[in-house]
């Protein structure tokens, strides 16, 4: 596949996914400086397109870089300020490294300016429930249902945190 993505890239240079799709396959056979060449030049040539940035983003999280990923991830959250995938990847990044405040800051900014994104509210009450919330993560995880009742991450974090909830109020806590 390697060779497939280096013919495709190579037939196909103006086309943004050829880059993203060479570096994916130069990461997967373990060439993590060539993929991170080429979405250092990719990301140079389309510097406004969110998505390699996010790409580029995962690439450095795979290269232990913490730095890079992190101002990767900031700048796809500069061109696209309310895509979720990038808000969900820089919170995941600041809990990753032990900022919670700085996950639900981000978070609740989304929550604050999409108030319909269910993922949104899910992921800020991950965030309050690692923070010993869990009254304000049951809200987040109800809203969020509520937006979307087909999410089966969410419901099973909101009927879990309502258990131990209730356990705990049975036991006099």
């Amino acid at each position: 596949r390697l060779a497939q993505a280096r013919q495709l890239h190579a037939r196909m240079p103006a086309c943004w996914e050829t880059w993203g799709y060479l570096a994916t396959e130069l990461a997967d056979a373990g060439h993590l400086d060539e993929a991170w060449s080429v979405l250092d030049a990719a990301s140079q040539r389309f510097s406004l397109l969110p998505r390699i940035w996010l790409e580029r983003a995962h690439l450095a999280r795979a290269r232990n870089d913490g730095d890079a990923e992190k101002a990767s991830l900031r700048r796809a959250l500069e061109l696209s300020p309310g895509w979720d995938r990038a808000v969900g990847a820089l919170a995941s990044f600041h809990v990753r490294k032990g900022a919670l405040q700085r996950a639900r800051e981000l978070l609740e900014q989304a929550v604050a300016n999409e108030p319909a994104n269910p993922g949104f509210h899910g992921r800020l009450g991950g965030v309050l429930v690692k923070q010993r919330e869990d009254a304000a993560a049951l809200e987040r995880f109800a809203r969020s249902v509520e937006l979307d009742p087909t999410s089966s991450w969410t419901w099973e974090q909101y009927l879990d945190l309502g258990r131990r909830m209730a356990a705990w109020r049975r036991s006099g806590g």
